[in-house]
């Protein structure tokens, strides 16, 4: 992991705002936004059918492997989890993390639209804001907010890496940047400034 990876998913940033997300607001950001994603060869609708098809492919159940790819709505998929036969909670708890990280990794890096509406997030918070308190966080901030952490594991470390982003040292002379390619953003510099952070972002216009 490069200096900037360890910066940036430092637990210790300042977060400029929150952005709380969940059916009904931001719903781009939940597991259940339809949108296509291929993985492997394979193509699916969300991040939801994704996450239950691999949990349902851990267990070795076929059954609901195939229901879900034919399911078209994300809370029939949801209630297809629940099913899902010889179902062991921790051997599904050490993978679900990851799962939903590469399913949200090509979410975003394969739907132009989806990437710009995260990218333009910045470097607010994540909260999902819900009463399962796995993936999100219920009115009082309680739960581990998996899922919010997960989408800013995306933002901040996989797009940043992306061949339309450039890092440029703080320091240098940013008067001789090609204004016609880049926009120099003063509120992303200052962010840099207060987390020691030794890089600067530029966007491509």
């Amino acid at each position: 992991m490069s200096s900037i990876d360890n910066h940036i998913i430092n637990d210790k940033i300042n977060y400029v705002g929150i952005i709380r997300f969940n059916q009904q607001c931001h719903n781009w950001l939940s597991h259940k936004y339809i949108c296509n994603i291929t993985i492997d060869n394979i193509k699916y609708n969300s991040v939801e059918q994704y996450l239950i098809f691999k949990k349902a492919e851990l267990f070795n159940d076929e059954r609901i492997m195939k229901a879900v790819m034919i399911a078209m709505d994300p809370l029939d998929m949801h209630y297809l989890g629940r099913r899902i036969e010889n179902y062991v909670d921790e051997d599904w708890v050490k993978i679900r993390g990851e799962v939903s990280y590469i399913g949200n990794k090509h979410k975003f890096l394969q739907n132009p639209d989806l990437y710009k509406k995260l990218f333009e997030t910045k470097f607010n918070k994540l909260i999902y804001y819900a009463d399962d308190l796995v993936w999100g966080c219920n009115p009082d901030d309680k739960g581990e907010n998996l899922l919010g952490k997960t989408i800013m594991r995306v933002r901040e470390n996989d797009m940043l890496s992306m061949t339309n982003i450039y890092f440029y040292n703080k320091y240098n002379d940013f008067a001789a940047c090609e204004k016609s390619k880049y926009i120099v953003n003063e509120d992303d510099y200052n962010f840099c400034e207060m987390n020691n952070i030794d890089f600067f972002i530029k966007y491509i216009v």
